[in-house]
């Protein structure tokens, strides 16, 4: 690509970056708001991961954070405890016992470091880009603040998630790790150890440093990933909580993974939806595909040539790997669409790649009206912008991995790379051995996701109405964490008149704590007809049920949810497999 080719090209870039952008804003006006809606989190929670990470990590109560649900790496709880101690006490008292997150952010000082927060992180953002990027002072200054603009940082800027330190950090290590200086070389190995100790998926990039064959600086790189992750365990009651961490860590993702739908950029989400046509083993394949796309990217990274190229495979990796993969983890995409400007080295096609990054990126310059007058819309459904933000994610990795390979078996023997290939095809598909046939869950029954817990207890009824449209019902799955002992009685009954459909009796012993069949033999029922689902609840005094439940503002129209023949706002978090 000559240079003219490649100024015009970064002209185009600035315009539709520019454009995209203008129009957006425009169109938040028109709309009044309907279109940004579509692109951040369910209202109501603004600002959330702020607030509720310092509520979790008042300093006292450290020893015990693990014990709970946290999935935080400790270096990042270490951040928000530190703040904790700025506080005063009467603060943390009330901040300790509040439960209504809106009083939350009215505590003065509470409001007063979360202001501090976003100025400092956003002080650091400009300095550290503006330093690494190249151009003239406009051009500089210019894409720092269009990039704040973009879908991904107004999400995050919405959930205020430390994943914005970690950026900071991860940029601090392109800034630094080529540089002449050795301390600050060092530096960039520091911060790249940080960035993983908050967030964990940074990491990633230290393949770059293997990928160079620097084998003492990958050696120090991992030595001090370990040190970060691990000594801040100390200050959280010591390294067994590293176990609790990580059952944390696989009980949440796989609960966040089958919900919230409407945010996810993770392999997984994207490619069940594009493969949803095969029913139940779209999860199987999703899966499957996901393993492949890990170890296929990791060996591609050794056959491409352009290091822009390696940092975009790594960041779509990055982005796509992990069971919870919200929009702002594409705030990483930012890195390669730097390296990718300031780069001369790159071919006529390679266009493309520019392409699907600003599709990452930009608001789409249509679907305005989508999901209007359901202000939760974009929590629960994969949006048309999702769609396309994902789809770009998932071919930009299948080409760079054919690149990266191509170029690898050109170099190689093609028999040895062919032993290779299927072997990590089998490797894959051995470890969702699994997954086949698994329901794809929280998707048909009102097209909503499953967000809370109802807490029930011995002798507690809850209902759940539902309206059949076909003559069978196959299944139904729930989601529930069981007792140790006791169990639940599953009724299915007509609505008004009580004639009993079926019955199961089923043994909390034989629950799983996550998504649980019922009503396994099926029954058969009358398509527009209206149905009760009961479930009783029979355990210890002192024990409770949890069962999965949508947001309490959810409209469910006509259908009813009630506890001991109380009705309750939202609905049961359940699907029914009808055929």
């Amino acid at each position: 690509m000559t240079m003219v080719q490649e100024k015009k090209i970064k002209k185009i870039f600035y315009i539709v970056l520019a454009g995209s952008l203008l129009v957006f804003w425009a169109s938040v006006f028109l709309t009044h708001y309907n279109s940004l809606q579509l692109y951040v989190w369910k209202p109501g929670s603004s600002f959330y991961d702020f607030f509720s990470c310092l509520k979790e990590n008042i300093y006292w109560n450290r020893k015990e954070i693990y014990q709970g649900d946290t999935i935080y790496p400790p270096l990042a709880n270490f951040f928000y405890m530190f703040i904790t101690r700025f506080m005063s006490i009467d603060t943390l008292k009330q901040l300790e016992t509040l439960t209504d997150y809106n009083k939350i952010k009215a505590l003065q000082e509470c409001s007063l470091y979360f202001v501090l927060y976003c100025s400092v992180t956003l002080l650091a953002y400009f300095m550290i880009l503006t330093s690494w990027k190249k151009g003239s002072k406009l051009e500089k200054n210019v894409f720092t603040a269009a990039m704040l603009f973009t879908i991904p940082f107004l999400y995050q800027f919405e959930r205020s998630n430390i994943i914005f330190v970690a950026l900071i950090f991860t940029m601090l290590f392109f800034l630094w790790k080529d540089s002449q200086n050795r301390w600050l070389r060092v530096l960039a190995y520091c911060s790249l150890a940080i960035a993983a100790g908050i967030k964990i998926y940074p990491a990633i990039f230290g393949f770059m440093i293997l990928k160079e064959k620097k084998w003492k600086e990958t050696v120090g790189l991992v030595i001090m990933g370990v040190a970060v992750f691990l000594i801040p365990f100390i200050f959280f009651g010591g390294f067994e909580n590293i176990f609790y961490l990580l059952q944390n860590l696989k009980n949440t993702s796989g609960s966040f993974s089958a919900t919230r739908i409407g945010c996810q950029l993770d392999y997984t989400t994207i490619l069940k939806n594009l493969f949803s046509f095969v029913g139940g083993n779209c999860v199987f394949i999703a899966n499957v595909l996901k393993v492949t796309f890990a170890l296929l990217g990791i060996w591609a990274v050794s056959g491409l040539r352009d290091r822009w190229k390696v940092t975009l495979l790594l960041t779509c990796l990055l982005i796509g790997l992990p069971s919870i993969s919200y929009v702002y983890s594409a705030i990483f995409m930012i890195i390669p669409i730097v390296e990718y400007l300031d780069s001369g080295d790159k071919k006529k096609w390679d266009v493309l790649y520019l392409v699907g990054m600003l599709l990452v990126m930009i608001p789409l310059p249509f679907v305005w009206m989508e999901g209007a007058g359901d202000k939760y819309y974009s929590y629960m459904h994969v949006t048309t912008p999702m769609w396309v933000e994902g789809m770009s994610i998932v071919i930009m990795t299948v080409l760079l991995i054919g690149e990266g390979i191509g170029a690898f078996l050109r170099k190689r023997k093609m028999p040895f790379a062919i032993v290779i290939l299927a072997a990590i095809i089998l490797i894959s598909a051995f470890l969702n051995r699994s997954g086949y046939n698994v329901p794809y869950a929280y998707t048909d029954y009102l097209s909503k996701t499953v967000s809370d817990w109802l807490e029930v207890q011995d002798g507690d009824s809850i209902t759940q109405s539902f309206t059949a449209e076909t003559e069978h019902v196959r299944y139904a799955v729930i989601k529930i964490k069981p007792t140790e002992s006791g169990s639940l009685t599953i009724t299915l009954k007509e609505n008004g008149n009580g004639k009993l459909i079926t019955e199961t009796l089923l043994d909390m012993k034989e629950l799983s704590s996550g998504y649980n069949q019922i009503l396994t033999e099926g029954c058969e029922v009358i398509p527009g007809k209206r149905y009760i689902l009961e479930i009783g609840v029979k355990c210890e005094k002192e024990e409770k049920v949890k069962l999965g439940r949508t947001i309490e503002y959810l409209d469910t129209g006509e259908e009813m949810f009630g506890k001991n023949g109380e009705m309750l706002n939202g609905a049961l978090g359940i699907q029914f497999y009808e055929n």
